[in-house]
């Protein structure tokens, strides 16, 4: 389990090797996967999964286009449905 001073020496490596956006994204993968861990839990929470679940904490009865459009990413497309001979 890493502690605080453990995690801002990894940050400070992350920062010094990778850039900005990839050492957050690492950084907050470690935070989360030690925050699991150190509760005993047998999943660990990834920086995506997290994200959808603060959007639902804030926000209920949201449909999945709008959590897409909070996201930033593709909501559900329609599919025509072709019937086959």
């Amino acid at each position: 389990m890493l502690c605080s001073c453990a995690l801002l020496a990894r940050l400070s490596e992350l920062l010094s090797t990778e850039s900005a956006e990839e050492s957050q994204n690492s950084f907050f993968f470690e935070v989360l996967q030690a925050h699991c861990l150190q509760r005993g839990k047998p999943y660990v929470i990834t920086p995506p999964q997290w994200g959808v679940l603060a959007l639902l904490s804030h926000h209920e009865r949201q449909t999945i286009g709008m959590l897409a459009q909070q996201l930033k990413v593709d909501g559900p497309g329609r599919h025509e449905h072709r019937q086959t001979a």
